[in-house]
């Protein structure tokens, strides 16, 4: 299930959830931010800290602002969280609240208009792939003129 490599992060859901945790044991007064790409590696994580954006899309850290930037710091890890750190990785509990998690997930597709401030950057796959067909038939029909 959701594993490998998406962009330049982990999509690993466990190792989400071990990043979670991780930026969660950050020492009051330390970013937890710059606390996890310290310590990722020592857990056997890497230290890019947008897997912290895979764990915002399995609904494990809060995302405030969903349209800018990912400001890290001010993020939380959410009650699914909370109650997956109360069992151990693979356990059948760990697993249910896991798979309860999974089925949330929602991708935007992207013809999606809802996010108005991105309405200028929409494509519409059907009309660029129709055009890319009918402009070399063009080009045909006038060569044999």
């Amino acid at each position: 299930m959701m594993s490998g490599i998406f962009a330049k992060q982990d999509t690993s859901f466990d190792n989400a959830y071990k990043a979670v945790r991780i930026f969660d044991q950050a020492p009051d007064g330390e970013n937890p931010s710059s606390y996890y790409q310290r310590v990722a590696s020592e857990n056997g994580l890497d230290a890019n800290v947008r897997i912290l954006s895979v764990a915002q899309l399995m609904g494990l850290l809060t995302k405030s602002t969903p349209f800018s930037k990912a400001h890290y710091e001010v993020e939380k890890p959410t009650p699914a969280f909370r109650e997956l750190a109360k069992y151990s990785i693979g356990s059948v509990e760990y697993n249910a609240v896991k798979t309860e998690q999974l089925l949330k997930i929602r991708m935007k597709a992207i013809t999606d208009t809802r996010a108005t401030e991105k309405q200028r950057y929409l494509s519409f796959p059907i009309y660029s792939g129709s055009s890319m067909e009918i402009k070399p038939q063009r080009c045909k029909k006038n060569s044999k003129r």
